[in-house]
């Protein structure tokens, strides 16, 4: 989700994240909406089509919920980092992070 979130904030549009994930629009609106439920707040402002196209862009609580989400991110990146390090010498082979 996390991704998506990027996805929308970069491109401007549901469908274009969509599409750079490999899902459909549908999937990734209805990833949307589930989100927002669950933090209660609208996190895209869509903007209706027509002859200048519409688009979506993160809310103020998107952009804020894709930041939390990226520190949260960093903070466990870090937090994992010495005991990757200690695996990789137990089974001697590099253990790399999932981003």
């Amino acid at each position: 989700m996390v991704q998506l979130l990027d996805r929308i904030f970069q491109s401007g549009s549901i469908r274009q994240a969509a599409l750079s994930k490999g899902m459909s629009y549908r999937t990734a609106w209805i990833m949307v909406q589930e989100v927002e439920k669950i933090v209660g707040k609208s996190i895209i402002q869509r903007r209706a089509g027509g002859a200048s196209g519409g688009g979506s862009r993160l809310s103020e609580a998107g952009q804020r919920l894709l930041r939390s989400c990226r520190r949260i991110e960093t903070l466990a990146n870090r937090a994992t980092k010495r005991e990757l390090k200690n695996l990789s010498a137990v089974t001697n082979k590099k253990i790399r992070r999932r981003s």
